[in-house]
């Protein structure tokens, strides 16, 4: 089995080496590499919906929404090359594989579910929210200093005001 942590203020997490269902920290994915993660989940309230992000977890999990993080292949606890990238396409798929397990699960497949990434998570997101824009509720993109020239952005503010719900989707993704 595993251990069940319960930190402060009534946030449940998993940190087992598991098996079957379960959320757990480590992983063995289809492509043999050993993968690290976690979850917050509220313990007081039902789930509102899943997010897919570790940064600022607890503070989601208090508002009453499951977290779900991974270290990348390579990356934190998981197994791998510290800090080399083979290929981005396969750091993609295994994301993609590990958040479709999650998914599955019957407390959380009719949630909705976000995508939320920052620097290169965003980058990640991005490319996971393009290759399944069906399987998203939304994704929360944050790259510290990154602005877009000041003619793209105001294109980009005119189309928000105009189509404001429309997703806007690369041709090729």
């Amino acid at each position: 089995m595993g251990i069940r942590k319960t930190p402060e203020n009534g946030i449940k997490t998993k940190e087992v080496k598991g098996e079957n269902d379960l959320v757990v920290s480590y992983e063995v994915n289809s492509r043999g590499i050993e993968i690290f993660s976690k979850s917050w989940l509220p313990e007081a309230t039902s789930l509102k919906a899943v997010v897919f992000f570790e940064g600022i977890a607890r503070r989601l999990a208090l508002s009453g929404y499951g977290v779900f993080a991974m270290d990348y292949p390579g990356f934190g606890l998981s197994e791998g090359l510290h800090g080399y990238i083979p290929s981005f396409d396969l750091l993609v798929q295994d994301v993609m594989e590990h958040y479709s397990k999650i998914k599955e699960n019957h407390e959380f497949c009719s949630l909705p579910s976000f995508l939320f990434g920052q620097s290169m998570g965003g980058a990640v997101s991005l490319k996971i929210h393009l290759k399944q824009p069906n399987a998203w509720t939304g994704a929360v993109l944050i790259a510290d200093d990154l602005v877009p020239p000041p003619v793209l952005k105001q294109i980009l503010i005119g189309l928000a005001n105009v189509l404001p719900r429309h997703k806007f989707l690369p041709a090729n993704v």
